[in-house]
């Protein structure tokens, strides 16, 4: 990215237009690789103990020149993600839809709904949130429930936020990433910084304060803004890009016992390399280590 940055630094009129109808200015562009740079400074830390050992300061210099809301660079459906719009259509008659998982219940109704029954025994939950009722939408009976899959594991509740997509995408103004986004990694790394304050302002002028009408936060209380960071990248990034609530959960040290840590090597590249390098089967229940998967002990239920 650096290596990008630096060519479109050195050439200001150089455009970035490798998609059809896609076109970028040299500043545009430069924005973007910030942006994404900082996404993958933070992403990088695989438990707590390496999210304390980041160089914020680094994360928050891209941060300060990443993408804003007068960003203007144009849409396009191939970086946007059209399967966030295909994620939220609802299994019925053969149509392909996903269930919310239960921490999308847990976290809206205030921590209180199930967490361990199946989907057809949860009851409609109310929340003070209204996002709850914007972005989701409670259903009596979803057949997302396969014998392959946990019924335990996801809700009665679907997204319908992205459904339908805006003709013009003009909701979202980067179309590569919500700029929600932006603004969480920017609250998040505050707090990484030790900028309680900073965090809780970021937080209260987001969209937990003005589309979900949620209280405002108060006295910077760390433990207040860690909660607030969790709900926040779980409601309002649900279904915003790939693995962004895996890659929070797993920094914060909240994924359940056994969940990956990262991609283990591919057995057959293992095999390849010979004796250097055992085959090894990662995750499960009873294997968190902390190394490999989580240890679940601070897990979020």
């Amino acid at each position: 990215l650096e290596e990008a940055k630096a060519i479109y630094i050195a050439n200001p009129s150089l455009n970035w237009d490798y998609l059809s109808g896609f076109n970028l200015s040299s500043t545009e562009f430069i924005q973007v690789i910030n942006t994404y740079a900082a996404k993958f400074l933070i992403g990088k830390a695989r438990n707590h103990d390496e999210f304390n050992a980041l160089d914020f300061n680094l994360i928050q210099s891209y941060l300060d020149n990443a993408i804003e809301n007068s960003f203007t660079g144009p849409g396009s459906s191939e970086l946007y993600n059209g399967h966030q719009y295909f994620s939220t259509r609802e299994r019925s008659g053969g149509v392909v839809s996903y269930s919310a998982d239960q921490k999308i219940p847990w976290l809206l109704s205030g921590k209180t709904a199930p967490t361990k029954k199946g989907m057809y025994d949860e009851a409609p939950i109310t929340s003070i949130d209204l996002r709850a009722e914007l972005y989701f939408t409670y259903k009596t009976q979803n057949n997302f429930r396969f014998s392959e899959r946990d019924p335990t594991l996801y809700s009665n509740y679907a997204s319908t936020r992205y459904a339908p997509v805006p003709s013009d995408r003009s909701d979202f103004p980067a179309n590569i990433l919500l700029m929600e986004e932006v603004v969480l990694l920017k609250a998040e790394v505050a707090y990484g910084l030790g900028n309680y304050t900073l965090a809780e302002e970021i937080l209260n002028n987001s969209r937990r304060v003005t589309v979900g009408q949620m209280p405002l936060l108060a006295g910077a209380n760390p433990v207040q803004i860690a909660d607030a960071l969790f709900y926040e990248n779980s409601i309002e990034l649900h279904l915003a890009g790939k693995a962004i609530q895996w890659m929070f959960m797993r920094r914060w040290d909240l994924l359940q016992e056994g969940s990956l840590l990262h991609l283990p090597i591919v057995a057959v590249e293992a095999q390849l390399v010979g004796p250097q390098i055992d085959v090894v089967t990662i995750g499960g229940s009873g294997t968190g280590d902390g190394i490999d998967s989580a240890k679940g002990d601070t897990s979020w239920r």
